[in-house]
């Protein structure tokens, strides 16, 4: 079946609001060729959702099991129609020419908690990100709310692919520098691309779902702010307006943002050194990777990775120790330790740098919590602590 019959039989389906129309076989047509254009930075996998929401990469099974699942041009139009929602990755494939490329930035605004107050931080946090962005760098920022509850995606979109690494300190040099998130929210915003490259051990990085229908809330889609600012358009006239962003040229990133050093938190937890030494002697180098988790799992206990970042202990029942994120109201948990070995398992899908249903060991843990995920800058930090007080690199005697 080819993509444009496959467009004529899904024209006029799925809308979630009557009021606006149905969606039309040219509207299918140009916003499948404008996420092409504008959204995509690979297209050998993409990350969709089960029906109780969770994300999951598809498997190519009648090719290559091994493999994942490519992106095709049907994809895109169930995507549209409501069929399924995808999600993008930030990060262009490697060994292609849009290695370690992206073609956007984005920043993500959570209210999985429905709380009023967070909505209302949110919806005035994305409109002066957009207002900074649009009147001091010329920029023409695109405003999502992504499920109508008080989240939202910013998004700048490039006329071409950028450095990824480039990519990486703009977004982040915008909610430290230009608009900083701490004077609005309580927490700050999720930035895309995650990481500033991928490597041979992180070949896919994070991914943001493309505007539509939203994975966990039954006929919810995305709504666009109006060029106008007097509205957002529902779905699918929020189609219309996204097919007028055209993309941005990266010449309007500030020299500032183009230098910005990413910090790095110092404060990370030190492993116990006695331990080291009768584990791993002097044996700790570069070279074996997995002997950095190892020591630090062993030598870390969970209180000492969790609470300085706002975690909190709800209840021990067992081995089982329960927690509740940062920001979070009332007495549910988010994760346990202990149930699943000593595993941190996360339920909620609003802890910041981790996703939900997911189990993490110590180190992964510690990673996300204080080097945004960047497994490398966390062993490097660990092998630096390493080094004796004269300098002497991973001498543990």
């Amino acid at each position: 079946m080819t993509n444009n019959i496959f467009i004529q039989q899904h024209a006029g389906k799925h809308t979630h609001n009557p009021e606006n129309g149905h969606l039309t076989r040219h509207q299918m047509q140009w916003y499948c060729q404008w996420i092409r254009d504008r959204l995509l930075n690979r297209i050998d996998a993409y990350v969709t959702f089960d029906r109780w929401g969770k994300k999951y990469s598809p498997i190519d099974f009648d090719r290559d099991p091994t493999k994942k699942k490519p992106l095709t041009p049907n994809d895109i139009v169930r995507h549209i129609v409501g069929d399924q929602s995808i999600s993008l990755y930030a990060i262009g494939q490697l060994d292609t020419e849009q290695e370690n490329r992206s073609k956007w930035v984005a920043w993500d605004l959570d209210n999985h908690g429905a709380s009023e107050k967070v909505l209302g931080q949110n919806a005035h946090y994305a409109q002066l990100l957009a207002d900074r962005l649009r009147h001091e760098l010329g920029f023409d920022p695109l405003v999502e709310s992504s499920d109508l509850r008080g989240g939202y995606h910013i998004w700048v979109l490039f006329d071409d692919f950028i450095s990824s690494a480039l990519a990486y300190r703009f977004s982040r040099w915008a909610v430290e520098k230009l608009c900083d998130w701490r004077d609005v929210l309580s927490e700050p915003p999720e930035c895309f691309p995650k990481h500033d490259r991928l490597t041979g051990s992180r070949r896919y990085g994070i991914s943001l779902r493309a505007p539509g229908r939203h994975p966990r809330h039954d006929g919810v889609w995305s709504a666009v702010l109006r060029r106008d600012e007097s509205c957002y358009a529902l779905w699918p006239k929020a189609i219309d307006e996204m097919l007028t962003y055209h993309g941005d040229t990266a010449s309007r990133i500030p020299e500032e943002a183009r230098r910005f050093q990413v910090s790095v938190r110092k404060d990370y937890v030190r492993p116990d050194r006695t331990l080291m030494s009768e584990l791993y002697g002097s044996q700790l180098t570069t070279t074996a990777p997995n002997t950095v988790q190892e020591i630090f799992n062993q030598s870390n206990e969970w209180e000492d990775i969790l609470e300085p970042h706002g975690w909190t202990i709800t209840q021990r029942v067992g081995d089982t120790t329960y927690w509740q994120r940062p920001g979070k109201l009332g007495n549910g948990h988010s994760a346990t330790t202990g149930h699943c070995g000593d595993l941190m398992y996360v339920f909620s899908s609003a802890a910041y740098g981790f996703e939900p249903n997911e189990a993490y060991s110590k180190f992964g843990a510690h990673a996300i919590l204080n080097f945004e995920g960047d497994y490398e800058a966390a062993k490097a930090a660990m092998l630096t602590f390493c080094e004796d007080e004269d300098g002497g690199a991973n001498d543990l005697d």
